[in-house]
């Protein structure tokens, strides 16, 4: 009997103790994602103020190397002291616009001179970034992911679609918001020197 009431206090006593692992396990992971959330949230009020704080790029302004990722996770740092200019096509793989403007991107990319012009595609987010640009979209470009977030704000990656042309000096020679329609559309076309289909 006394084995017994041994053999009970030593299973409660073990069973004590996965408990308490567990527990402090779970409290453990509470405070990180907690600490995460709090990060997210830190970040998201940061563009959301830069938008508000910031005014909208225009020609002439001087624009930052960009710093990234590109989708193998490899740092990558985007400069424009080049004879070509740069188009940036800014996009997220969740941006219902940006899918209905990439017919006028893959134009694009597809028929301006490649010695006057390099495209780079940049997404703001990296979930299904290459996957979206490449499979589905059929667009064989440079891709950064999850540009650094000082040079987002300075950028104003705050909405997709975006079309920036930077000069070989890093200002920006043109900039065009949102997906390309109507007045945009006439003034790319008059830029590139090519026809575009529209949106999708």
């Amino acid at each position: 009997m006394s084995m017994l009431v041994s053999r009970m206090k030593e299973w409660r006593r073990r069973t004590w103790e996965i408990e308490r692992r567990v527990a402090v396990l779970f409290a453990t992971s509470g405070i990180l994602l907690a600490a995460l959330n709090v990060a997210l949230v830190t970040q998201n009020q940061t563009l959301k103020k830069g938008w508000n704080e910031f005014p909208p790029l225009k020609p002439g302004d001087v624009l930052p190397p960009l710093n990234g990722f590109d989708p193998a996770g490899n740092v990558v740092r985007l400069d424009y002291k080049n004879e070509q200019k740069t188009v940036l096509l800014v996009f997220s793989p969740n941006c219902g616009w940006c899918t209905r403007n990439m017919a006028n991107w893959r134009t694009l990319v597809a028929n301006v001179d490649v010695k006057r012009f390099r495209f780079v595609a940049v997404s703001v987010s990296s979930d299904g970034a290459e996957e979206y640009l490449r499979k589905r979209e059929k667009i064989e470009i440079p891709l950064i992911v999850e540009p650094n977030a000082r040079e987002a704000i300075v950028y104003r990656m705050f909405h997709t679609p975006m079309t920036i042309v930077i000069g070989g000096d890093s200002r920006v020679e043109q900039i065009w918001q949102g997906a390309l329609i109507e007045d945009q559309v006439d003034e790319v076309e008059r830029y590139f020197g090519i026809n575009l289909p529209g949106l999708t």
